[in-house]
């Protein structure tokens, strides 16, 4: 939350300045709820946060089932997330805020469970872990092909989750060359992904901004190249710059901050 926030405020110092530089797609934006992530229909200053939204409704039933033994926890979530998908598929809330807490991309965490709950034994399956992660691209290459996005749970979500299934099987073997440039490149992609995550549209703003004065805004594939190039590379400086220094304040102010935060010493 501290880098969301952070550049929420990035992006609220713009929109004052010229709203209509942000969320130029159109709609209302909602400056309170900016900040709350709470969902109204109305658009976030960096829009991206929607999705952390669905992210705190899993949190909240994740930490929820943290008062259950072990042994249930796992069908708590389950239950949780489908009672709350079929709540919204059987009666269709008109208010935006219980329409988007009961969406069907909520199950796309349990996607995301089940594919943990292969990962996490999958170093003894690496022919099958292969073999997913092309179904996986063939599938996404089909929907890619085909257009075929009216439901996106099953259009996305599952060729996503049997390609991620097989992609992350192979960190392992990443992580034992981590000393490799490639290695250590990866690695650090993953760590500043957050970073690229919420800098994006600023990125993307600019250098398209940057792109059409210089009159090259017109050379297709290239122009995605480059932003992606410069998105990467925002992220990165942002990362460092931004989200590392802000994670080691947290830390020092409210309490040590676990080994495992990216950039952190552990």
């Amino acid at each position: 939350m501290p880098l969301y926030w952070t550049l929420s405020l990035a992006a609220l110092a713009v929109y004052i300045v010229n709203p209509d530089v942000v969320n130029s797609s159109g709609g209302t934006t909602t400056l309170i709820n900016s900040f709350t992530l709470v969902p109204t229909g109305d658009k976030f200053l960096i829009q991206t946060g929607w999705t952390l939204s669905y992210e705190f409704i899993f949190y909240f039933i994740f930490a929820a089932s943290l008062l259950l033994a072990r042994v249930n926890r796992l069908a708590f979530v389950a239950i949780s997330i489908v009672l709350l998908v079929g709540i919204g598929a059987t009666v269709s809330p008109s208010n935006p805020t219980i329409r988007f807490a009961t969406g069907p991309l909520l199950l796309e965490f349990l996607m995301g469970v089940g594919a943990y709950l292969y990962v996490d034994r999958a170093d003894r399956h690496t022919p099958i872990s292969a073999t997913l992660l092309v179904i996986g691209a063939a599938m996404l290459a089909c929907v890619a092909y085909t257009n075929y996005s009216h439901y996106r749970v099953i259009a996305y979500g599952i060729p996503y989750m049997v390609f991620f299934a097989g992609l992350v099987s192979f960190e392992r073997v990443v992580r034992s060359k981590a000393n490799h440039a490639v290695g250590r490149a990866m690695k650090l992609l993953g760590d500043a992904s957050y970073s690229m995550y919420l800098s994006h549209p600023f990125a993307l703003g600019a250098g398209g901004a940057v792109l059409t004065r210089l009159h090259l805004q017109n050379l297709g594939a290239v122009n995605s190249l480059i932003l992606v190039a410069v998105s990467l590379g925002a992220g990165i400086v942002c990362y460092f710059m931004v989200e590392r220094p802000l994670t080691r304040r947290v830390g020092m102010t409210f309490g040590p901050v676990p080994a495992s935060v990216p950039g952190q010493p552990g």
